[in-house]
């Protein structure tokens, strides 16, 4: 039983951390529609997005040479979020999370044995 209630609880805590602050910060910039996307934004999303695919998927299966860690994300974090704003980053940070989170449960990346033994 003390699993289960522990298992819920992570699951609102990710809903409550991750999916409100997006859905909150995007309400309000679809009602103003400020759209600016500019080459210095997109190349921040395709980087991160390159970045959490060899961290979390294995794309280039660089762990013989060098372990990628999650912590190479975190310039790419603080990069959108002092040049692209507040909406941007909660997306970049949903975009992250929903790459960790594919790679776990494929048996991917660096958290590839987190579904085999969660505790």
């Amino acid at each position: 039983m003390p699993r289960i209630a522990i298992r819920w609880w992570m699951e609102n805590v990710i809903g409550i951390a991750l999916i409100t602050p997006l859905i909150l910060l995007w309400y309000q910039a679809c009602q103003q529609l400020e759209n600016k996307i500019t080459l210095e934004l997109i190349l921040l999303f395709s980087l991160t997005i390159l970045m959490g695919q060899i961290i979390f998927l294995s794309l280039f299966n660089l762990s013989s040479i060098v372990d990628p860690t999650p912590a190479w994300i975190f310039p790419f974090i603080i990069w959108s979020d002092l040049r692209a704003g507040r909406r941007y980053t909660a997306l970049l940070i949903l975009i992250i999370f929903s790459q960790a989170l594919w790679g776990a449960s494929y048996g991917l990346g660096h958290y590839a044995n987190c579904f085999i033994n969660p505790y």
